[in-house]
């Protein structure tokens, strides 16, 4: 029973970072519908609750809120509940969080783009996407984080519902792919704007 405690379930809601930053959803807001582990329904009808809020959680997310702002690092309070079946701990964050990662979803998606589509440097993507300017001597041409995203997302550690792109392609080519793939989720307003910008919008609405 207790080794259950211990798992962890993420989910992503449908509220945005910049939302959840001006106001952290109530417990009732975010809810989920059933959990994830053992299926049962988080609110049931003319039942007890089958989730029960298990508090808040800091959780970081770095890079820019837009494309075209500056990056920055941001703290939300994700919200914790506990299935009441399975004792599951469920963590509801904002729709840009990618699991097991800082920065968001967003970010890495806009830098896969400015990578692979807009033909830039690592260290220009870096300036337009990590917060840490100040780099040492070594790193002034290279950002060593771009390159495990391109990995990550070649393998689908990132972004899985992205077709298998083979590692063979290059990483630039690698990049290219998985940005056009993700920007095709972006909102049909958001269609028309840079490719880069594309992934960047993309990315809070892929499964």
């Amino acid at each position: 029973m207790q080794a259950a405690r211990d798992t962890t379930k993420v989910i992503r809601s449908s509220i945005t970072v910049n939302d959840w930053l001006r106001q952290t959803p109530t417990v009732d807001e975010v809810r989920p519908a059933a959990c994830v582990g053992c299926g049962a329904a988080g609110r049931p009808v003319g039942a007890p609750l089958g989730l029960h809020g298990h508090g808040l959680k800091a959780r970081q997310l770095r890079g820019p809120p837009s494309p075209g702002e500056s990056p920055r690092d941001m703290v939300i309070n994700a919200r914790r509940y506990e299935c009441q079946r399975c004792f599951a701990i469920l963590t509801v964050v904002p729709s840009e969080t990618a699991p097991r990662r800082h920065y968001s979803a967003c970010a890495i998606a806009f830098a896969l783009g400015l990578y692979g589509l807009c033909n830039q440097t690592q260290a220009e993507v870096r300036a337009q996407v990590c917060s840490a300017q100040v780099v040492g001597a070594p790193d002034e041409r290279r950002w060593i984080t771009l390159p495990r995203w391109i990995d990550a997302a070649s393998e689908r550690r990132l972004f899985p519902s992205v077709p298998t792109i083979p590692s063979d392609q290059g990483r630039r080519a690698i990049a290219e792919r998985a940005a056009m793939a993700i920007g095709a989720n972006a909102p049909p307003t958001q269609q028309a704007g840079a490719p880069a910008a594309r992934a960047f919008f993309g990315a809070a609405h892929m499964k």
